[in-house]
């Protein structure tokens, strides 16, 4: 039932422009001309004491499925819960007005959360990733604890994140 419509442009490696559409909260959301536009009112949330969205892909070997427990505990440790829809899309809205605090994502596939980056940072949520061939990883909090703390547990096994801004290099391999 939860699902989302991603679509960004890359062009020389940056995201000059993205949509998201959520049929079933009857919102389009979109970045272009370095702005934000929504195709209605957004209502924000206060996300102090909300919970965190962890996403993550299936059949995680065993160093995965360790940094996966380090990351349910720093969560634990900052949040009211854990959340998981399944759509990183969803988790990734629900975030943005509010009703989460962290959105979390460990090897997620780029195009499920890339549209999202631009978008986070016109709203002033700190966002940060690492891209590769093989892996994307993102996190984004309102909490700048919690978002120091899960940046400096993936730095621990050698994922450097680095900060978005628009002018960020993404680079990621479709296959």
């Amino acid at each position: 039932p939860h699902f989302s419509t991603l679509i960004a442009k890359i062009e020389n490696y940056s995201i000059p422009s993205s949509s998201v559409c959520l049929p079933q909260e009857g919102v389009t959301l979109n970045y272009f001309n370095s702005k934000f536009f929504s195709s209605r009112k957004l209502k924000f949330y206060n996300p102090k004491n909300s919970p965190s969205y962890f996403a993550y892909p299936p059949c995680l070997d065993d160093e995965d499925i360790k940094l996966r427990v380090k990351i349910f505990d720093e969560i634990d440790n900052y949040s009211t819960g854990i959340y998981r829809w399944g759509s990183a899309g969803i988790g990734l809205y629900y975030h943005l007005i509010g009703s989460l605090k962290t959105f979390v994502g460990y090897k997620v596939r780029p195009w499920d959360v890339i549209p999202y980056l631009p978008i986070l940072l016109e709203n002033n949520i700190p966002v940060s990733f690492y891209s590769s061939d093989e892996s994307f990883y993102i996190i984004s909090s309102t909490d700048i604890n919690q978002y120091e703390s899960t940046i400096s547990i993936f730095q621990s096994v050698g994922v450097q994140l680095k900060e978005y801004k628009h002018d960020s290099e993404i680079h990621f391999s479709t296959s």
